[in-house]
């Protein structure tokens, strides 16, 4: 299994505090996530796109690293809202885009999200499904063509049963899953019984360990803090055997959510890394 970090792990550093972190006074780019990460000695990056600076010479780089082989990348399309549940041209607009720049610059995954959390039952997932298949219908037959993946994640805005029926409604074998472990605990899905569903789908892994003690069960909203893989509740280890069952031969990406006051990203990545190596 390759080992790779998304950069949603360092997003303090990129400017993002989620409710109740602390204010850290740094200030990164691109660059600097890369060249932190490739220290760890990880297999793989996942670039969220929020971060990325739109510049050339940021492009070029990625085609470099592509073009070289050593370090795989994905780009990580959408976060927070993404398709705002179909409902946002704009966003399918921006989509599309990411996905021919990335082609362009030979990355050959492209990570999307139809909503998030703040969208979580404000409508029957029927009607999402319904609306956002023929968008990634579309997107499919351009990922075909440009010879690239798309991978939808469990990003808190449908449920497995509703997710499985947008991919078989699509039905593309450009198009999978991104399975995020924290994001299905936070919707009231069980990480395993999730495994074994969306198994054959699965692209991609965010790896995301989470503390269950006051967590808001059945609200994906509100503060789910995330500690280093193997020191919180989910059963991390039984979710990742569950996929290799179904025979994933795709990237786990460490990833942190809401971290604890006083941490330390860098140490806790590193911790993920070591922890994913012993599996």
């Amino acid at each position: 299994m390759r080992i790779g970090v998304d950069s949603y792990s360092f997003h303090r550093f990129f400017g993002e505090f989620r409710e109740g972190e602390e204010f850290i006074d740094t200030s990164w780019r691109t660059v600097d996530f890369i060249s932190t990460v490739e220290q760890m000695g990880v297999e793989g990056i996942s670039l969220e796109t929020c971060f990325l600076e739109n510049e050339k010479s940021i492009w070029d780089q990625l085609g470099a690293i592509t073009a070289k082989g050593d370090l795989e990348v994905v780009m990580a399309w959408g976060h927070p809202g993404g398709l705002e549940m179909g409902l946002s041209e704009n966003a399918s607009f921006e989509m599309r885009e990411t996905v021919s720049r990335s082609a362009d610059v030979g990355i050959s995954l492209i990570r999307i999200v139809v909503g998030t959390y703040v969208h979580w039952n404000k409508e029957h997932p029927k009607e999402t499904v319904e609306r956002v298949a023929p968008i990634l219908h579309d997107l499919c037959k351009k990922a075909e063509k440009l010879g690239v993946e798309i991978a939808v994640e469990t990003h808190c805005d449908l449920p497995v049963k509703y997710l499985l029926k947008l991919l078989e409604k699509v039905n593309s074998p450009s198009l999978g899953v991104v399975l995020d472990t924290g994001n299905l605990v936070r919707i009231g899905e069980d990480l395993i019984e999730s495994a074994r569903q969306l198994g054959p789908y699965v692209k991609m892994l965010h790896v995301k360990d989470l503390i269950l003690d006051n967590a808001p069960i059945g609200n994906p909203g509100g503060v789910w803090l995330s500690p280093p893989l193997g020191e919180g509740d989910l059963d991390i280890n039984g979710c990742i055997s569950q996929l290799m069952d179904e025979g994933f031969q795709g990237m786990a990406c460490v990833e942190l959510g809401s971290v604890p006051p006083g941490c330390n990203e860098v140490e806790m990545v590193k911790k993920g890394i070591d922890w994913l190596r012993k599996l």
